[in-house]
């Protein structure tokens, strides 16, 4: 999380986002979101289609990705979808990102399986198609991490463009 303590200019744009007129908040939102969102998603994929076969983690990832902007500064999320990735799979992006993320060591389960009146166990490896575990994160969080600074500077931006041509135009 971004502190705006430390800064006198983004202490500034917090104070004129919560004295601006309230009908000039949702055009400043939305151009600030129209322009993080193309560098957030890409940045994403980007970083996804470097790796070899992973279309499980952009099948993951990629769901739900969008950035909320609001008085309290910009918020970038990814995977927030809760429908499954595709008709009958049971990986839902909100509640499984973190394989695709943070990857996951494959393991050996005992299946009891049946047939007819014969049961048998057998043994069956699951998470293979993850990378191994990471406690860093591999693309989302370095994304973040690497559009943070850029994406604060077009928030003040937009909200000093916004402002500065509502007076031209003789708006409060």
């Amino acid at each position: 999380m971004l502190s705006v303590t430390g800064s006198r200019e983004l202490q500034a744009v917090v104070l004129a986002l919560k004295n601006v007129d309230k009908t000039l908040r949702p055009e400043m939102y939305a151009r600030t979101r129209q322009h993080i969102l193309p560098d957030w998603s890409t940045g994403i994929q980007e970083r996804i289609n470097a790796r070899e076969g992973a279309k499980l983690h952009s099948a993951l990832l990629m769901k739900g990705t969008r950035v909320g902007v609001g008085t309290q500064g910009v918020k970038v999320e990814a995977a927030t979808s809760s429908k499954a990735i595709r008709k009958g799979s049971t990986l839902k992006p909100s509640a499984n990102f973190y394989l695709a993320e943070f990857g996951a060591n494959p393991k050996e389960v005992t299946v009891n399986g049946r047939r007819g009146a014969t049961s048998y166990t057998y043994k069956r490896t699951v998470n293979t198609p993850f990378l191994s575990r990471s406690r860093k994160g591999r693309f989302t969080y370095r994304v973040a991490e690497n559009i943070v600074s850029r994406s604060v500077a077009m928030w003040v931006q937009t909200v000093v463009q916004v402002i500065s041509e509502a007076v031209e135009t003789g708006a409060k």
